[in-house]
C-alpha cells in the first residue's frame, strides 16, 4: 500500500490509533511493512507469562529467538504467573526471556503455591532500569544467608514503587528498604491482628524517609471476581492511624481478588497506568496533606 500522506503524518496517525485501541493493532500491521514496524512495538511493551498454552514462557521464547533484538528493545513490563510446577523447560525459558529482555521497568511476579520462585532472583537483579517491582521479596531472597540479604538490596536501587500484597512482609524485608534510596511508594499485605505488623510499618516510615506512601492492603470480606481492579475497587479508611503525625500511612481496603483481569494489567500497563491501590494512597496522602496546611493556618 503507497501513503497518500506524508510519512510522518502518517506514522503519528498509526501509533496514535495503536495506543488507544491496542486490540486493533494485529488488524493494523496487516496494511503494510512500514504499519507493521511502527505499531508492533505497542503490542510487545507489556508481556503477560502465564500457564495456558497461548501465553506460556516456552511458546513465548519461541518467538525471542527468531527475533531476540526485538524484544530486548520493546519489552519494558512483564507479569509473571509462575505454573503450580515448575518443570526444567520453563526454568530455561524463563531465563532466556529475562536474560534478553534487560530494559524491563515493571516486573509483577505473582506467588506460587508450592514453590519458590528464589530462581528469577540473579535476573531480576540484571534489570538496571526497574521501577517498579510487585512480588514477595521474602520468597525471592530466601535462599540467601542474612549477610547476603542485605547486601542484595542494593540490586534493587533503581526502585520507586514496591508492591508486597500477597504476604505478610518479613522484619528482615522491612529492614533492607532502607538500602532503596528512591523508593517513594510502597504497598504491603495489611493484618492488624499479625503479630508485630504495627512497629514493622512505624520503623519503615521512620528509617525510609524517600518514602511518599505506605498503602496498607487489607482485604475486605466480600468477594469480586473478573472484574477491572481499579480505583473505584479500593477505598483509604482514615481509621486506624499508626502514627497521627505521619501522613503517609494509608490503610486501602479492597475486595477479594478471584480471577485477575489480565487485559486490564496490560491495557493500564501499556498506556502508563498504574495500579487502582497507588492513586487510592496519594489522593488520601494529598487530602491529609492540605488539612494539616489549613489547621496550622487557622491557628496563626
Amino acid at each position: 500500500m503507497e501513503p497518500a500522506l506524508p510519512l510522518d503524518l502518517e506514522r503519528v496517525i498509526f501509533e496514535l490509533a495503536a495506543s488507544a485501541h491496542l486490540s486493533c493493532i494485529p488488524t493494523l500491521m496487516l496494511v503494510a511493512w512500514r504499519v507493521k514496524a511502527w505499531v508492533e512495538p505497542f503490542l510487545y511493551t507489556a508481556v503477560f507469562l502465564g500457564t495456558s498454552n497461548h501465553n506460556t514462557p516456552v511458546e513465548f521464547v519461541t518467538n525471542l529467538e527468531l527475533r531476540s533484538s526485538f524484544y530486548r528493545d520493546t519489552v519494558r513490563h512483564i507479569c509473571l504467573h509462575p505454573p503450580s510446577v515448575l518443570d526444567p523447560r520453563t526454568i530455561l525459558a524463563t531465563h532466556a526471556i529475562f536474560t534478553t529482555c534487560t530494559h524491563v521497568e515493571t516486573l509483577a511476579v505473582k506467588s506460587a503455591r508450592n514453590q519458590s520462585n528464589a530462581f528469577l532472583l540473579p535476573l531480576i537483579q540484571k534489570f538496571p532500569a526497574l521501577t517498579r517491582l510487585h512480588a514477595d521479596l521474602a520468597d525471592l531472597l530466601s535462599v540467601l544467608s542474612r549477610n547476603e540479604r542485605s547486601a542484595a538490596f542494593d540490586a534493587f536501587s533503581s526502585l520507586t514503587h514496591l508492591e508486597m500484597r500477597e504476604h505478610t512482609p518479613t522484619a528482615d524485608v522491612c529492614a533492607g528498604l532502607t538500602r532503596l534510596p528512591h523508593l517513594t511508594h510502597l504497598a504491603l499485605q495489611y493484618n492488624s491482628r499479625a503479630r508485630g505488623i504495627v512497629p514493622l510499618c512505624m520503623n519503615v516510615l521512620k528509617e525510609c524517609r524517600a518514602l511518599r506512601v505506605l498503602a496498607a492492603l487489607s482485604e475486605k470480606r466480600f468477594e469480586l471476581g473478573g472484574v477491572r481492579v481499579g480505583a473505584p475497587f479500593y477505598q483509604a479508611v482514615d481509621t486506624p492511624r499508626i502514627d497521627s503525625d505521619d501522613v503517609r500511612f494509608v490503610l486501602v481496603q479492597h475486595p477479594r481478588i478471584i480471577a485477575e483481569d489480565v487485559e486490564a494489567w496490560l491495557t493500564d500497563t501499556r498506556n502508563g497506568r498504574l495500579p487502582g491501590f497507588w492513586e487510592c494512597a496519594e489522593e488520601a496522602v494529598s487530602r491529609r496533606i492540605a488539612a494539616k496546611s489549613a489547621t496550622k493556618e487557622s491557628k496563626m
